[in-house]
């Protein structure tokens, strides 16, 4: 059994946060609107990209405790 890591887990939930707060920047921009779409969007999906990193990042922090406690677990019962 490895010792889990968290960094993976960061990045990835920061990726998906991003993804989530900045689509409209790739598909709503079309120089239809003036951008106008975007922004009104943007002001949307800012705090919902926001809310997603803040939410996995204290699940995935708690997880992370809670697989390190059976992995000490596991290294005391090994040796």
């Amino acid at each position: 059994m490895k010792r889990p890591s968290i960094v993976r887990s960061i990045v990835a939930i920061s990726v998906i946060s991003a993804c989530v707060a900045f689509w409209p920047m790739l598909y709503v921009n079309d120089n239809s609107t003036g951008g106008g779409a975007a922004v009104f969007f943007m002001f949307l999906t800012i705090p919902a990209g926001a809310t997603v990193f803040l939410v996995s990042v204290i699940l995935s922090i708690r997880s992370y405790k809670n697989s390190l406690v059976e992995y000490n677990e596991w290294k005391l019962e090994e040796g």
